[in-house]
């Protein structure tokens, strides 16, 4: 289910990346978002979940939310001028 969790996290930033269900069964719609979120993010389009996919996707998981959590000020993400 972890693995759907992520795809379900990421797609509702991204929505290129089709929203997995939430089962705990590699299915259809998880193999879906494996290959959608792997086209996206520059991977070979396999939909299987390898270390790279692994790995992609948690950084990507980690990226969105420290953008969605920013605090003003914080960089990068809000507008920088002299």
């Amino acid at each position: 289910k972890l693995l759907q969790y992520y795809l379900l996290f990421v797609s509702a930033f991204e929505n290129r990346v089709a929203p997995p269900q939430i089962v705990g069964v590699y299915g259809e719609k998880t193999y879906q978002s494996v290959t959608d979120f792997q086209r996206i993010f520059g991977l070979p389009q396999t939909g299987n979940v390898s270390a790279l996919t692994w790995k992609t996707l948690a950084e990507a998981a980690l990226e969105i939310n420290a953008g969605y959590n920013r605090q003003e000020g914080q960089y990068p993400g809000n507008e920088i001028s002299q």
